[in-house]
């Protein structure tokens, strides 16, 4: 979205207000939704959850690419609940899957989102000039993820016994400097996906 902000702006007569409102729903979402998904991936098949996170995606990006104003926030809304399930679950796989490799995989999976994430920004401009519709097309690569998913829906997640109970993790110190760092961090990308390529394209 951060590098169509303005056209979006334009085509749908947002606010800049309402637009950059539009990059802050997921991260709403995130908040919102991550305790229900680990919750739900202890109870259910991680992979299961995994391939419903994906679905969540692909409705989202479908809604949000035709249906205006109100289809764009609700789309964005969805789209942010089922990112929610890879953000919870994917270091949750690994762990159990392949416990000896999970700092190169955690690195893998982190690098290969950060790599689609500066690739999407290139492109989508140049996309959405070609053939319209820039935000649907990228429901290709989602039905892709869905069908490459679907032979693992089984995989589980072991549930750890004597979890810590939230209330002790709340009372930590590391978790609030945790918290924080991961808070600022997040405050910075997400300000960087949302005005810099307009402040770019300004210029």
């Amino acid at each position: 979205v951060g590098p169509l902000a303005d056209v979006i702006q334009s085509d749908l007569g947002m606010s800049s207000g309402a637009t950059g409102t539009v990059t802050t729903v997921p991260l709403l979402m995130f908040a919102a939704f991550s305790l229900a998904f680990g919750e739900l991936g202890r109870r259910r098949p991680a992979g299961g959850v995994m391939v419903l996170g994906l679905s969540l995606i692909l409705v989202g990006v479908v809604c949000r690419s035709l249906f205006g104003t109100w289809g764009l926030f609700l789309g964005t809304a969805v789209t942010g609940i089922g990112i929610t399930a890879g953000n919870v679950l994917l270091p949750a796989i690994i762990k159990a899957r392949f416990p000896g490799r999970i700092g190169h995989l955690t690195g893998a999976y982190t690098a290969a989102m950060s790599l689609m994430s500066a690739v999407a920004g290139a492109v989508s401009v140049p996309v959405g000039d070609a053939i319209g519709g820039s935000l649907a097309i990228w429901a290709l690569l989602v039905v892709a993820a869905v069908l490459l998913w679907l032979p693992f829906r089984n995989v589980e997640v072991d549930d750890v016994s004597g979890r810590v109970p939230v209330s002790d993790i709340l009372r930590s110190g590391t978790t609030w400097l945790l918290a924080a760092y991961m808070g600022l961090q997040s405050l910075i990308y997400y300000s960087f996906v949302a005005w810099l390529s307009v402040i770019a394209q300004s210029k």
